[in-house]
């Protein structure tokens, strides 16, 4: 007797299941959304000092996104975390979304906060600045981050 297995849904993709709605269209809003998605799971990614926020948004090869995850690897270890809102995406742009290329400005806030141990003992303070990145995407299944660079 042949058997068979269902196809997947997005619910029974972890990483899709996590990415909002408005984040999962294959349209230019649906990119837009997905970048900034990124950016916020980048803040979850310290504030918890959880890098786990940040899997399967990213391909290998993206730089920017493995020292993201790393940083927040490092802080898992050193057992600190960002205390409150750290990076906040402040709005994104569609800068070019065709057949040969996705991508997307993300204009970012990086708040100045506490960085602080297990026991709430403040050991730093992130410096605050303004940024723009600009999130190359790929569709499959669901957006992914290809590359992202630090356009100012």
């Amino acid at each position: 007797m042949p058997t068979t297995s269902a196809t997947p849904t997005k619910a029974d993709d972890p990483v899709a299941a996590k990415i909002p709605k408005a984040a999962r269209a294959k349209t230019q809003r649906g990119a837009e959304a997905f970048a900034a998605f990124y950016m916020t799971q980048v803040n979850r990614a310290f504030t918890r000092a959880d890098p786990t926020q940040l899997e399967g948004l990213s391909r290998p090869g993206c730089n920017i996104c493995r020292a993201f995850e790393e940083g927040a690897e490092d802080m898992k270890k050193e057992g600190v975390h960002h205390q409150g809102l750290s990076i906040e995406p402040t709005s994104a742009t569609i800068q070019r979304y065709d057949e040969v290329a996705q991508s997307v400005l993300v204009w970012t806030t990086q708040h100045s906060v506490p960085v602080v141990n297990r026991e709430g003992k403040q050991v730093r303070t992130t410096t605050g600045s303004k940024g723009i990145f600009l999130a190359t995407l790929v569709y499959d299944k669901h957006w992914w981050v290809n590359k992202l660079q630090v356009a100012k």
